[in-house]
């Protein structure tokens, strides 16, 4: 277990700024936010590089506020692998464990349970690692951090830098290795990819601040405010005007007279920000008269591969709809068509106007 309380720090014109959060048991925290927002000096702050004059930090259960990063039972793994390139694959694995209590032959065995564990054994003899790939040396660099069993395993960008098979077969082991050995994560990234193949809960970061922390499909679809929407690619934010509330669910007027209905767990009243996915989104040609659909007409298709971004400008405004190839391949749709958009109240999400909506 972590758990961070209150912690700020300031480094120049940039603070972390009152950053509470808890991740328990094997728990996979990730952390998203543009580059510059604070993410690596946060975990940075975790592992003990800097002094903390407010706030405090439990690892285990244990503050660890002021004690220095060797005592503090973490694994750090950066985004560059910073293996040594004078050691062996063996030796840079089992580094960590020489300052432990740990003798020679029970080195050596948790040496090899972690490149059984990687699967790495075709690794393991090579003298030096600089043959190995990206892939290949993150997974030293993991196995690494991990040798020394830490209570929480701090991880920045560890992707960033493998091509996509590389990236795809750390994500597919990461989940299980620090399942395996009940080591919660915490890791930063800004590719939103990341967190949507990994993550248990996520957390949101600007300019020193966690914006919002919840699961996965929770943050994604109910962003808190328009800069959370907006990084998550949530396109579509409309101003809109509640006009009634039922329960949780709220008829709201958009631009040009359309009323939609929506979900409205928060009851928020008066101007808000109306939001939806463009994979959220239904489209079909023709048109429909229902509460829950949208005409409008097609103003533009841009192929992305497997998938296509449709432009459809309606009388509440363009809506971004994002759909298979497949699917629109087989509409044989063209600029100006007439189209329907299906907008599902489960899917609006309504969240307070604030100064970065549009």
């Amino acid at each position: 277990m972590i758990r961070v309380d209150r912690l700020s720090r300031t480094w120049g014109d940039f603070s972390l700024k009152e950053v509470s959060l808890e991740v328990n048991g094997s728990e996979y925290f990730v952390i998203l936010g543009p580059c510059g927002s604070g993410k690596t000096l946060l975990l940075e702050t975790i592992a003990g590089l800097y002094t903390l004059p407010r706030g405090r930090v439990l690892i285990g259960g244990r503050e660890v506020t002021d004690l220095p990063p060797e005592r503090r039972s973490v694994g750090l793994v950066y985004q560059q692998y910073a293996l040594f390139p004078h050691l062996s694959v063996r030796t840079n694995i089992g580094f960590g464990l020489r300052y432990t209590k740990l003798g020679k032959a029970e080195r050596q065995q948790r040496i090899d349970e972690m490149i059984e564990l990687f699967g790495i054994e075709d690794l393991a003899g090579r003298r030096t690692p600089s043959s190995l790939s990206g892939g290949e040396a993150q997974k030293v660099a993991l196995a690494r951090a991990l040798a020394i069993r830490p209570e929480v395993l701090l991880l920045d960008e560890p992707l960033s830098s493998l091509d996509q098979r590389a990236r795809e077969k750390v994500i597919a082991i990461l989940p299980r290795i620090t399942e395996e050995l009940a080591v919660p994560v915490i890791h930063v990234t800004h590719h939103y990819s990341e967190a949507t193949a990994l993550a248990d809960r996520v957390g949101i970061m600007r300019n020193g601040v966690l914006e919002q922390v919840g699961g996965v499909s929770e943050v994604f679809r109910h962003p808190a405010n328009a800069f959370v929407a907006d990084f998550l690619g949530v396109s579509n934010v409309k101003e809109a005007t509640v006009e009634s509330t039922n329960g949780d669910r709220s008829t709201v007027r958009l631009g040009g007279g359309v009323a939609l209905l929506a979900a409205n767990p928060g009851h928020l009243a008066g101007v808000v920000a109306l939001c939806v996915r463009p994979d959220d989104i239904l489209l079909t040609t023709g048109t429909s008269a229902t509460a829950d659909t949208l005409s409008g007409r097609l103003a533009g298709l841009r192929d992305l591969g497997f998938t296509t971004v449709l432009d459809v400008d309606t009388a509440a405004g363009r809506f971004e709809v994002t759909l298979p190839e497949s699917a629109v391949a087989g509409m044989r749709l063209a600029l100006g068509d007439t189209v329907c958009l299906e907008l599902p109240a489960d899917r609006l999400h309504l969240m307070a106007l604030d100064e970065d909506s549009p």
